[in-house]
């Protein structure tokens, strides 16, 4: 019995521990998204990953106009420079934030083929996300972050990580921040 209760205390001990490690913070002004690295008891580690996103501001004055199109041809030409370059995207319209989304890799791994996927109806194969863009009544922009971009944004300190997980870590960030009514299911 006395060896058990030692065991329960050393799991509740750990448990604790564990839980001081994880000291996030996220601030409104800069958008710094920041796990502490500090020493915990006995020459234990956190690791630290910083990240800067732009504020709703910066991205719903921004991006490329893209049309929905039903039955017609839709073309990649609306999306620049961009359109064969991979990262995270941001669909808007009116001030508001609409989805958030990625694409680094596989058949769909470039934004022009996934936003065809999304803006068109056949392609989309009328998806509940293509249905909301349909809808909305003020011209619908997409903000764009190439891996590049977010590879500068993300700070991973001594973790190697490549600029498709640093994608992914932006795409959820995004997601947590700006809730996006499409995101939410």
């Amino acid at each position: 019995m006395f060896r058990w209760v030692k065991r329960f205390e050393r799991e509740k001990s750990r448990h604790l521990n564990q839980q001081k490690r994880q000291n996030y913070s996220l601030t409104d002004e800069s958008k710094l998204v920041n796990c502490k690295d500090e020493q915990i008891n006995n020459n234990k580690y956190t690791m630290e990953i910083k990240v800067k996103i732009p504020i709703k501001a910066d991205i719903i004055y921004q991006g490329f106009p893209v049309k929905t199109s039903s039955g017609t041809k839709w073309t990649k030409d609306q999306l620049g420079d961009y359109a064969d370059k991979s990262g995270v995207y941001i669909h808007h319209c009116n001030g508001k934030i609409l989805y958030v989304g990625q694409t680094t890799t596989g058949k769909w791994g470039t934004f022009s083929e996934r936003l065809r996927r999304e803006f068109q109806e056949k392609a989309s194969r009328n998806s509940e996300l293509y249905q909301l863009l349909c809808i909305q009544t003020k011209e619908i922009k997409t903000y764009l972050l190439s891996l590049d971009d977010i590879d500068k944004m993300v700070d991973t300190g001594s973790i190697q990580l490549s600029k498709e997980r640093k994608a992914l870590i932006m795409e959820q960030i995004l997601i947590g921040v700006f809730q996006p009514a499409a995101n939410k299911k």
